[in-house]
């Protein structure tokens, strides 16, 4: 439920279409519970996610977790694009420290191309 929750704002009647999902405690899911997903997913589809605006400045959010880095690009507080990756054998034995500075080095370069033009104002 967390990754939905931080979008909920933008879904109308959000607490109500998941209640299935999040009552479901077996696995595999019910299909009262998998319909309720794929609504979930259409609604933030169309109402929280943005098309790139190059005239509106760019947010990057990073963060890491003891095996995965990942990082959203946001513009007015939507998301317009995600980026994650498993951490390799090296990585996994950096510090908390490391591993946040490597999810922060590893989105720059994967949306430099965008962050460059929407800092130059072109």
């Amino acid at each position: 439920m967390g990754i939905f929750a931080y979008y909920a704002q933008w879904v109308p009647c959000f607490s109500e279409k998941i209640k299935p999902f999040i009552a479901t405690k077996e696995f595999p899911l019910r299909e009262e519970a998998l319909q309720a997903l794929k609504t979930l997913k259409q609604d933030l589809t169309s109402d929280a996610f943005n098309v790139i605006d190059e005239r509106l400045p760019l947010v990057l959010e990073t963060d890491a977790s003891d095996n995965a880095i990942s990082a959203t690009l946001n513009q007015e507080g939507r998301p317009v694009a995600f980026f994650s990756r498993t951490l390799n054998k090296c990585e996994l034995h950096q510090s908390s420290v490391e591993k946040e500075a490597c999810a922060i080095v590893e989105a720059i370069r994967k949306w430099a191309h965008l962050l460059c033009i929407n800092s130059n104002g072109k």
